[in-house]
């Protein structure tokens, strides 16, 4: 299931991660160094708690960042159908 993650604040921000933080992005998608992205906290609607793991992948010639690991959990305890927006 596709649900679109509109985030608010633009992710092209110099501040959106720490140094560690795209440290860790860096070595998931550029250097293929790691299997795992970076583990975060997601806060749905409910206000319920889920660890995601959050990656950057190449698509259409563009970066974009991803939830997987844990996101379908996320989507079935929200119900949330396709075409839904989630901000974050």
């Amino acid at each position: 299931m596709l649900v679109h993650i509109l985030f608010t604040r633009k992710l092209c921000l110099p501040d959106f991660l720490s140094e560690e933080e795209s440290r860790v992005i860096y070595e998931q998608s550029v250097l293929k160094d790691r299997t795992e992205g970076l583990s975060v906290v997601l806060v749905d609607p409910l206000l319920k708690k889920h660890v995601v793991d959050l990656r950057k992948w190449k698509m259409g010639g563009k970066w974009n960042y991803v939830f997987v690991d844990g996101w379908n959990q996320v989507v079935s305890t929200n119900t949330f159908k396709v075409g839904d927006v989630y901000h974050v």
